[in-house]
């Protein structure tokens, strides 16, 4: 498994358990990471720290509940994980700028964090397997360099119109 699959793996668990308390500990043993590893990851894949996600994934659940439902705050807040009414108040307003009564009988539509999909992140590419991306063809190969070799090169900022077409020699 990659290491992607593993985040992605504890994602989904986490949009499916919504309504209980999760631990980073819990969620780094769905992924088989140690839980300092686990939260490294996490960040660097999800850009959120692992707290922030699960907060900002159960509010944008508690704000669609709350337009498309007549449940009360606290059945609301308690559908999703919060403690209770105040603490969820209290987190949907630092969040949203707005209580959570306020966001209900107003028309407007808050912007939600949504739930990543990691694997829209990372294309697996095999080896001497050719893949096209947008105008090339890329192939990782691994060659033996057998001989010293030397490289130079020279560096210029150009616009884009002075580039051109790249050549392909075949």
């Amino acid at each position: 498994m990659y290491a992607w699959e593993a985040i992605q793996q504890s994602i989904e668990y986490i949009e499916n358990h919504d309504d209980q308390a999760l631990s980073v500990e819990d969620l780094a043993k769905i992924a088989n990471l140690s839980p300092y590893y686990y939260q490294r990851l996490f960040y660097r894949l999800v850009h959120k720290r692992v707290g922030e996600y699960l907060k900002l994934r159960r509010l944008a659940k508690a704000a669609d509940q709350l337009k498309n439902s007549q449940d009360t705050i606290l059945k609301i807040a308690l559908d999703h994980g919060f403690l209770d009414h105040s603490h969820f108040t209290n987190a949907f307003k630092a969040t949203y700028k707005v209580t959570p009564n306020e966001y209900r009988k107003s028309s407007v539509q808050l912007d939600h964090f949504l739930k990543p999909d990691l694997i829209l992140n990372y294309t697996m590419i095999e080896e001497n397997v050719p893949l096209i991306v947008e105008d090339m063809v890329l192939t990782i190969r691994k060659d033996k360099v057998t001989q010293g070799i030397e490289l130079i090169g020279k560096r210029k900022k150009a616009p884009i119109k002075e580039l051109g077409k790249p050549k392909i020699n075949s």
